[in-house]
């Protein structure tokens, strides 16, 4: 437990022996549902190859609001910090990553950490805030950027979820008029010292144009940026499908990925 004051601030860790670097995950829902162990087999897969994963649970709405996600995914890649001796982690090699709310988490995250004027927005300090780390990279899956746009991927159904999930995390009516939705847009937030990022999506109800427009701002601003799409004449693929390990193009995420990984490490 990361966090004994909050409900379900719990983790896990999965060490690889001599691990690579390690991979800090959280996953999504929304921020309203969902829970860590449904990204195990997907984990996994990253401890047999040599990587030390930690996997991240937090407390939800409507129990928890906005900035409250943020802050609980700070906190506990800060108990990493304080015990990554114990669990042989080297906290200069860590990759952020998530899936659709959870990567909304960790790019908020990423940018807390290398943004210092982002951070002074916050009421709570960066996990880094006493060791200077900057994350390896970033990795996206499906991954939300911009609440406001949120509810707009094209398909009705889950226009109507995610748009229904964010109005409960922002607890607003109106998100395209709230500050704290503005202030939890990537698209605004981020810098030049923006870790390298590596991010894929589906392209059927989900954040697709969110993933090419945040591609975008990074590389027009110098940083390291790769993105992984398939046409809809490959293969129609939903939300997150890059959680199925059984699927042929969520497996060549997977090795893109690893890819990614192996190149940040040297």
């Amino acid at each position: 437990m990361y966090n004994p004051d909050r409900k379900d601030n719990l983790l896990d860790i999965y060490t690889a022996p001599d691990s690579k670097a390690t991979l800090f995950y959280v996953h999504g829902g929304g921020y309203v549902l969902d829970d860590k162990s449904n990204r195990e087999d997907y984990l996994y897969r990253f401890v047999s190859e040599g990587y030390n994963v930690v996997n991240v649970n937090y407390e939800l709405s409507p129990d928890m609001r906005y900035p409250g996600g943020l802050e609980q995914v700070n906190n506990a890649l800060a108990y990493v910090f304080d015990n990554a001796d114990e669990y042989g982690i080297d906290p200069n090699k860590i990759f952020l990553s998530g899936d659709s709310a959870g990567g909304h988490a960790t790019a908020q995250l990423s940018a807390l950490l290398t943004n210092p004027d982002y951070a002074s927005e916050f009421d709570f300090k960066p996990a880094n805030i006493n060791n200077d780390m900057k994350p390896l990279g970033y990795i996206a899956v499906g991954a939300l950027f911009d609440p406001a746009t949120g509810d707009d991927t094209g398909f009705f159904l889950t226009d109507w979820l995610f748009g229904a999930c964010f109005r409960s995390y922002f607890d607003v009516v109106n998100i395209e008029d709230s500050s704290d939705v503005s202030q939890a847009s990537m698209y605004e937030n981020i810098n030049k010292d923006f870790p390298p990022t590596f991010s894929s999506d589906g392209n059927f109800g989900s954040f697709t144009s969110q993933a090419i427009e945040f591609n975008k701002r990074l590389v027009d601003m110098g940083v390291e940026a790769e993105l992984l799409l398939f046409d809809r004449s490959e293969s129609t693929l939903i939300h997150v499908f890059e959680l199925n390990v059984e699927d042929h193009f969520a497996n060549q995420v997977h090795q893109a990925q690893l890819s990614f990984m192996e190149n940040r490490i040297g």
